[in-house]
């Protein structure tokens, strides 16, 4: 049986012109790489910093349908659609909130539901760029605020300042509250705009995570054949080596 089922799929991918696969590449889909290596591991919280109009916190959702979702979006033109979009969903919450290593109220490039939209640091803007004044805390101090003990899988994409949000939550990565860290890394040196990958795998791993994965790989727009940036996912290495 397995000779025929070799012979007709050999058959199929020279017909077709394609490669038939038996299971999903690693590296290919996260939710799928998350249940297919720990298969009883209940993802109880997301915290999608950076959530935009919700694209990562509907496909979490979807992965996960009884996970508590928190999506945090301090555009105001964005977090209308987010919160418009997963308004029907009742595990998930939307705050017009940011998140940086303190808390206090900063500018940010404000061009509609761009994902390119940042928090403005020295020679960031130009002045004619529009701006919007945001609400920013630090992980730390929101999970005490609002009694959030653990979280499940935290997702920071904030254009270049995923590592001040990580510096705020110190706490949280140093007590093992954090199961999954996803963070956007600058892969290229020629990338100006976001933390390279080694000073983000650098600091947490000091704190006790080591690398799951790499997704969404993104080449220089140049069309150089060199990788511009990557989505890393972290795990708690205590996690890691658990067999649940």
């Amino acid at each position: 049986m397995n000779r025929i089922i070799k012979s007709f799929r050999k058959g199929m991918e020279s017909l077709l012109g394609v490669k038939i696969i038996r299971t999903i590449p690693h590296g290919l889909e996260l939710g799928y790489d998350i249940k297919a290596l720990k298969p009883t591991y209940r993802l109880h919280s997301f915290f999608d910093i950076g959530a935009n109009v919700g694209n990562t916190a509907t496909k979490f959702a979807s992965w996960f349908p009884e996970s508590q979702i928190y999506c945090f979006e301090p555009i105001s033109a964005a977090f209308d659609q987010l919160s418009l979009r997963m308004r029907n969903n009742p595990r998930a919450i939307c705050y017009r909130l940011g998140f940086s290593s303190e808390a206090g109220s900063f500018q940010m490039t404000s061009k509609g539901t761009s994902t390119g939209n940042c928090i403005i640091t020295d020679g960031t803007a130009k002045p004619s760029v529009d701006k919007e004044s945001v609400t920013i805390s630090t992980l730390d101090k929101f999970t005490k605020e609002n009694s959030v003990d653990r979280i499940g899988f935290l997702k920071i994409d904030t254009e270049g300042h995923d590592l001040k949000v990580l510096e705020g939550a110190t706490e949280l990565l140093d007590n093992k509250r954090v199961d999954f860290v996803q963070v956007e890394c600058g892969i290229s040196p020629t990338n100006q705009r976001h933390v390279q990958l080694s000073n983000l795998r650098d600091y947490l791993s000091d704190r006790g995570y080591v690398v799951f994965g790499f997704y969404d790989q993104t080449p220089e727009f140049s069309g150089n054949w060199s990788l511009r940036r990557v989505d890393a996912v972290f795990i708690r290495q205590t996690l890691a080596t658990e067999h649940i």
